[in-house]
Formats: structure tokens, sequence, C-alpha cells
């Protein structure tokens, strides 16, 4: 059987992994309907508690997420991520992420990539808190181990707590599921956590970012050798999974789409940038940071934080930092074709950066909807993420016969790419555009 379903009608989680809530919901919508006609307020209250009960069963439209991605199998906030020896049902190195949902969030559980199911355990166990890491090794749980095509085992633990008491998981061993689709979901409030072998995926995930069910990008499929599966001489470095060009490596092989990606980018960037302080050429004072495309459609380069733009002694200036993250979105658009305008840009410093080391920049799309693009970027040093940034850009600027706006592909839909990082930040907002 094949569980390839992203979306649902309303009420398709209800209907299909409700089990007996199901009747609870409808009693209680039948008897506030009859109560109604006699006792307003009773009825009202029966009313509402059906409709309360239908929403915790919701599952809102998510869009299909890119290949070869690893994503996010609940919706919540990421509390855990460690790396271990093994851990449920694998061995190996492996990345634990721990996913909690609250009361409020959607409990509708997906699944986190295009495999094969080989096994599913129901384990007995207690109720307690959820937000203890402790609760995936003494809370009833279904643990499911899946087999992507690669032939990479990867696990996935629904684990019941205080308020959840009934875990749910639709596929059988033997059947097949497609990267967000609906599989199962947890009943009021509890926690998940995904086991992903280090060596066929390389992370894109922190402690502290809320993520998205189905949307939200955690890593990225590599190959046996460490890179990014279809992108010669793309490498990780350090342990936060960050990616970038190997120096001096070649570019024989490169992909006929890759390389069609870097002749936009750079192509565009001629018309629109040629001038700009971070990527122009033409700028004999700006950066010229070499940004360069990778297959799945994100840019990365490398930056030498020289000593002159520093700003607290021996720190990169936050500003520099700021304008390379805009650059990277920026550079990340053209090579899709389209160049736009910063509307809202919010960075959030996580670590300071070196002076006189080299750090990594690197940016990707989210999603876009009617020319207004969700973008994210994040910048590295030593592999530890430095800084993080979110913004929208808008496709409408100043159009004219030599602008680079007049060719821009505004209604262009694209989903894909890392989520934003949560966190208070400096927001910066400037070039706003009304539409």
């Amino acid at each position: 059987m094949e569980w390839n379903r992203v979306n649902l009608f309303p009420l398709g989680v209800l209907c299909r992994f409700g089990g007996w809530w199901r009747l609870l919901v409808l009693g209680l919508g039948l008897a506030g309907l009859g109560v109604l006609l006699v006792q307003r307020v009773l009825g009202s209250l029966l009313l509402a508690s059906a409709a309360a009960l239908a929403w915790f069963f919701r599952s809102p439209r998510r869009e299909l997420p890119p290949s070869g991605t690893l994503v996010a199998p609940a919706d919540g906030v990421v509390d855990d991520v460690e790396e271990i020896e093994g851990g449920c049902l694998l061995s190996g190195k492996t990345l634990r992420v721990g996913i909690f949902l609250s009361v409020l969030d959607v409990h509708a559980t997906r699944a986190p990539v295009s495999a094969r199911i080989e096994r599913v355990d129901e384990v007995p166990g207690g109720h307690g808190s959820a937000t203890s890491r402790s609760s995936g090794s003494r809370n009833q749980r279904i643990e499911v181990r899946f087999s992507d095509a690669g032939g990479h085992r990867l696990c996935m633990r629904q684990i019941a707590g205080l308020i959840a008491r009934r875990v749910v998981f639709g596929p059988q061993p033997g059947d097949a599921v497609r990267a967000g689709a609906l599989v199962g979901m947890i009943r009021f409030g509890s926690r998940v956590e995904l086991y992903v072998p280090l060596r066929a995926y390389a992370p894109r995930v922190e402690r502290g970012m809320r993520v998205r069910a189905g949307e939200t990008i955690l890593g990225v499929r590599t190959d046996p050798a460490g890179c990014v599966c279809g992108a010669p001489g793309v490498r990780r470095i350090g342990t936060g999974g960050s990616l970038h060009s190997k120096k001096g490596a070649s570019t024989m092989g490169v992909s006929q789409e890759e390389s069609g990606l870097q002749e936009r980018l750079e192509e565009l960037r001629h018309r629109a940038h040629a001038t700009c302080v971070v990527c122009g050429s033409e700028n004999a004072r700006g950066l010229r940071v070499p940004f360069r495309v990778l297959l799945d459609g994100s840019v990365e380069a490398p930056f030498e934080c020289a000593k002159r733009l520093e700003g607290y002694p021996e720190v990169l200036h936050g500003g520099i930092v700021a304008a390379l993250l805009d650059g990277a979105m920026t550079n990340c658009l053209f090579a899709h074709g389209i160049a736009a305008l910063t509307a809202e840009l919010t960075v959030r410093y996580h670590h300071p950066v070196a002076i006189d080391r080299e750090a990594i920049v690197r940016a990707w799309i989210r999603r876009s909807v009617r020319g207004v693009y969700q973008m994210g970027a994040e910048l590295r040093q030593d592999g530890r993420l430095a800084a993080t940034a979110q913004a929208k850009f808008l496709a409408n600027g100043p159009k004219g016969e030599d602008s680079p706006f007049s060719r821009t592909a505004a209604s262009r839909e694209i989903t894909g790419g890392e989520p934003s990082h949560p966190g208070a930040g400096s927001k910066h907002v400037g070039n706003r555009v009304e539409r």
C-alpha cells in the first residue's frame, strides 16, 4: 500500500485517525444542536466543545517537500539535537532530533522521508511529561523504522505524554510512504523523535527551531562519499551540516541543471548587481563574494573575515553579517531568474564571527506566493552556526526597458529550503514596495 496523501479533506485526519473521538465529536455536535433549541447556553457549550475537538484534529494544507530531503515529522519546537551512537533500532553515528508538541500544535504526523516501512513496534510504557528527553525510552510509544531509496535506515518515535494517552500510526511494514504524507497522529500534546544516520544525511537543524511537519527541512540526503546527492565537489563540513564548495574541486561532471542555474545567477547578477557592495564585480571596494549554486537550488559562498571589517575587537561587524545574509538571499533568487527587492529582513546573531578566519554563508528559498518570496539564510564559521536570517522579497520593482525587474518571474511558485529560525533578533526593514 502507498501512503502519498500530503493533504486531506477537512476533518480528514479525524476520520482516518480519530478512533472513538469521531463518535464523541459527532455526539457532542448532535447533542448541542438538540439542546440549543431548549437551552441556548448549554447547547452553545456543547457545540463549542465539539468544534474545539474537531479543531484539534485539524491538518492545515502543506506543500510537497523537495526530493532528497529530510522533513520534520511533526509541528512543534526542536528541544533536542544530539549526536549519539545508535539508538532506536539503528546502529552507527546517529543524530537524534526531538520535537515537543504543545496542546495547541497540529498533531498530525507526517513521513520524514520517502521510504518503505520496515518495522512498526508498539512499546508499552508510562505517561510522564514529554518535555523530558528520557520520555522517549520510558513512555508509551510507537517506533517506526524506514528504509529510504538509498537503503539507509531511519527511525521515528511517536511518544505519548502526560496529556496524550494514545499514538496512532497508519502504515504497516512493507508499505511505501512519500515524504510529507500524513501517516498518523498523537492525541493531545506529546513528543516525536527522529533518529537519522549521519553518514546518509547532512543535518540542517538546531535547537530552538519551530518546525512545520512536512515542510521544514531538517537535512539533505548525501551519497556514501559525503557529498550532496548529484552535486559534485560539494562536501559537508563541521557538525552543523553546512555545505560548501571544496576549494580547487573540479567542476567536471557538474550536472546540466546546476550549470544552468549558475549561468543564470551570473547573468542576472551582472545586469542587476554589478556594483553591489557584497557581490558586484564592478565595485572596486566591494566584498565580491563568489556565490555558487548548489544542486538543491540554494547558494553558498566562502567569505574571508578581514580585519578591515572589524566591529568590536576581533569580531566581524554585525552590519557586514546582515549584508552577507541579504546578499546571499538575493543571489539565490538570481539563480532562479528572479530579481527582487528586500521588503523585510530579520537577523538573529547566535555567536560572534571571528576576524581573520573563513566563514560560509548560504541561502535558500523557503516558499513563494504571487511574487512574494520567503527566504532563509545562515552564516557558519568552523561548522558552528553564527547567524541566521529570514526575509521577504518582493518581485515587483521599478520596471523599464533596461530594468532587471522587467524580466522577473513574479508568478513562479517555489517551495523548499530550510525554515526560519525563531527567536528574538535585530530586525531590519527597508526597501518597502507598495503593491
